[in-house]
């Protein structure tokens, strides 16, 4: 089971994620993924960065 942090970090990154109405989206801590529109993944690699969250930006289509 993920650890109480980086279960924060999540739940961080989806408030941000639907403050900044990146939608749809989905956040995988099993393989610390990060998963966005196509269109959105440069935003969301540098949210990641700037707030140091541990998640692997992929673009989300629709068998993810």
């Amino acid at each position: 089971m993920a650890n109480a942090d980086l279960i924060e970090q999540r739940q961080y990154a989806e408030a941000v994620l639907g403050g900044l109405n990146i939608r749809p989206f989905r956040v995988d801590l099993t393989e610390g993924q990060l998963l966005v529109p196509k269109g959105r993944l440069v935003v969301a690699r540098k949210l990641c960065k700037h707030f140091g969250w541990p998640f692997e930006v992929k673009a989300l289509t629709s068998s993810s």
